[in-house]
């Protein structure tokens, strides 16, 4: 404990249990009172009152980034218009940055403290430095287009840290995940029984912050089932693996494991660019790639096979940038 009043930090872990909560430490907290933390929607923003840090008077509200995963930069007074001598607290910022919502403190006309709520036009270098994105949609079954419950992870996968947990809605099946600038993103939606599916997202350069709206269809664990890898990463040209596939590759090696007798087939493809028997023997190093990974993680090799397919099998008309990255991927089919 630093102060009389600290801010206190807990996490969010699988099955929506909490870690036990820790101090902030002193790089937020003083030895008087911190008060009203309010985490913006990018997960790096925190916004909180203190009455123990040099201001205007009372408390003022502050503003901190976090750096890395224990590390916070040192607080900014806000400054005016929002902070002056009386107590401001409980600021809200809403996501795209623009907008704030606090209490002012001040005298009533009979003599009395009296709460308000200002709204206010957030100046631009008190703006937060990440913006914020959501995508949202339905979790189907995909042969019966039941709605689904599941589990539905954000993975940083430059960090390979989990940013988010949400779940599908059991009644509907919707679910909503928040997505922030400054990075890229693997997005899992998993169902016990069901492949997961793999999705990426590369916020690490985006201007566009229209919200997404995408519906997902999962596929029940039986032979035939395919899962497309969205998130393993070769260099141009090459078949070694990127460390940003780790995230990946560990939630295969997860799968594998909680189906321990599945067998799967995994599979390289191309797009259709260069010579056919060079595409074909690069899709296959690059299986082979997948599976020397998960060999080395304990994975028995009489359950991996691989296959180099080149660009024989497109999901999409090699049209077009877009479309060819598309087609150049991994996948896993269930075998018998």
């Amino acid at each position: 404990v630093y102060g009389r009043r600290d801010i206190m930090i807990a996490k969010l872990v699988e099955d929506g249990k909490w870690m036990k909560s820790v101090n902030a430490g002193k790089g937020i907290n003083t030895q008087y009172d911190e008060i009203s933390p309010f985490i913006h929607v990018n997960n790096k923003t925190l916004y909180y009152a203190s009455n123990g840090l040099p201001g205007f008077g009372g408390y003022d509200i502050y503003s901190i980034e976090k750096i890395d995963k224990n590390n916070w930069s040192k607080p900014v007074n806000v400054g005016v218009p929002i902070n002056d001598h009386n107590d401001q607290f409980s600021l809200f910022i809403t996501a795209d940055g623009n907008k704030g919502y606090y209490v002012h403190e001040e005298m009533s006309a009979a003599g009395y403290p009296a709460g308000k709520i200002y709204e206010l036009e957030i100046p631009e270098q008190f703006r937060v430095k990440f913006r914020s994105n959501y995508v949202k949609g339905i979790v189907r079954d995909k042969q019966t287009k039941q709605v689904l419950k599941s589990q539905i992870e954000l993975i940083d996968i430059n960090t390979n840290e989990v940013e988010s947990q949400v779940q599908s809605d059991s009644l509907t099946g919707e679910y909503l995940m928040v997505l922030t600038q400054g990075s890229e993103y693997a997005l899992y939606v998993n169902k016990k029984g069901y492949l997961f599916q793999s999705l990426s997202f590369n916020y690490s350069e985006v201007d566009n912050f229209e919200p997404i709206v995408l519906d997902i269809e999962l596929e029940k664990v039986r032979e035939g089932s395919v899962a497309v890898l969205k998130n393993i990463f070769f260099e141009f040209d090459k078949y070694d693996l990127q460390n940003k596939s780790v995230t990946e590759l560990q939630k295969i090696l997860r799968f594998l494991n909680e189906n321990p007798s599945v067998k799967i087939e995994i599979s390289g493809h191309t797009d259709n660019m260069g010579n056919v028997s060079y595409n074909q023997q690069l899709s296959d190093k690059r299986a082979q790639s997948v599976k020397t990974y998960l060999v080395e993680k304990g994975i028995d090799t009489k359950r991996l096979f691989t296959k180099g397919y080149g660009s024989e099998k497109p999901i999409k008309p090699n049209d077009s940038e877009e479309n060819k990255q598309l087609n150049r991927r991994i996948e896993f089919k269930i075998l018998k």
